[in-house]
């Protein structure tokens, strides 16, 4: 299972292979792990309270109608579980962690709907479909599912059955921000999951969350480990939760992304190298020349995507970083485009 932030075997000086907030973690949060480690020698809270309570009052929602999990791969593992689907419907390419979810099953189906062909979801769900997936914006090619779209997909599983977990991990980076999570807690078999994982920038500590109804919250919470989050990762999570309704964070890092996103295009583009225009903070580009390992060599990781079923090689993902690391990437794209 390919994913980002490999860095550990390798000299790296720009790490371009994980999609991240480019703004970085803010000082609230980093003081709050930092105040988090004076209570190392107590246990969590397993009813994650101050959490669910953060989280609901930055939702609109119940303390009831949402879960914390360690990082968005813990909830979608858990719902995996809990919904033990027969089949199950993904967009072609989309993050491999659905599928790595549905491989703890002995016997799912597993179907793929070309995202060319999105259009075509609702009519691919019927009463056999156990479970749909859903990535807004999708990932690895950053396009938002359209509005009236994401609603007729959400329609449809209401109507057949069928479990839909709606990813949005990297929603609030992007344009577009047509969220499910208001439906969420009054449907039967609808989830949004969330992270401050990309949001936040803060993949080391494992903080992600699940919205839904109560009564899917309740049963969810019995597929995960007793007490699944750390003091540190709770705490951050309520410092993130407070600064999503307090702080104009989340605004800026989206203005940011926005202006170094074209940045990065335009160039990209004047540079011959071919790409799909991105709603949110990464780009899906092309090139015949093996990029990867010769970034590589100049000390940028970025990610091969000839993993993502639908992709082939050459094809990889770039990051959307602040204005300097995009425009050192650039300059050695183009030297290595130009040799």
């Amino acid at each position: 299972m390919g994913h980002g932030g490999d860095i550990y075997e390798k000299k790296i000086e720009y790490d371009f292979s994980v999609s991240i907030n480019p703004m970085g973690a803010p000082a609230e949060v980093i003081d709050a792990l930092k105040d988090s480690i004076s209570h190392v020698s107590e246990y969590p809270d397993i009813r994650q309270r101050r959490l669910k309570e953060a989280l609901a009052a930055s939702e609109k929602c119940n303390t009831d109608e949402v879960l914390g999990g360690s990082g968005a791969s813990e909830i979608l593992f858990a719902i995996v579980q809990m919904v033990k689907p027969a089949t199950a419907l993904l967009i072609s390419p989309c993050f491999s962690g659905y599928g790595y979810a549905l491989g703890i099953l002995d016997d799912c189906k597993i179907k793929y709907c070309p995202e060319a062909e999105i259009e075509t979801v609702p009519d691919r769900i019927d009463a056999d479909t156990g479970i749909v997936f859903i990535a807004n914006p999708n990932n690895p090619t950053g396009r938002n599912i359209d509005k009236k779209l994401l609603f007729k997909i959400a329609e449809r599983c209401e109507r057949t059955g069928t479990c839909l977990v709606a990813d949005e991990c990297f929603l609030p980076l992007s344009e577009y921000q047509y969220s499910l999570s208001a439906i969420a807690v009054k449907q039967k078999n609808l989830f949004v999951v969330k992270a401050f994982t990309k949001t936040f920038a803060i993949p080391g500590v494992r903080i992600g969350y699940v919205i839904s109804s109560a009564d899917n919250i309740s049963r969810l919470t019995g597929y995960l480990p007793e007490w699944n989050l750390s003091i540190q990762a709770m705490e951050a999570g309520v410092a993130c939760a407070g600064m999503m309704q307090d702080t104009d964070y989340l605004e800026r890092s989206y203005h940011m992304v926005k202006k170094e996103r074209r940045y990065l295009e335009g160039n990209l583009k004047k540079i011959g190298i071919e790409f799909i225009s991105s709603d949110t903070c990464y780009i899906l580009c092309q090139s015949k020349r093996n990029l990867y390992d010769k970034l590589l060599e100049k000390g940028f990781l970025i990610r091969d995507c000839g993993d993502f079923k639908g992709l082939r090689k050459g094809w990889f993902r770039i990051a959307v970083k602040d204005h300097e690391a995009n425009k050192s990437l650039l300059e050695k794209i183009y030297e290595i485009t130009k040799s």
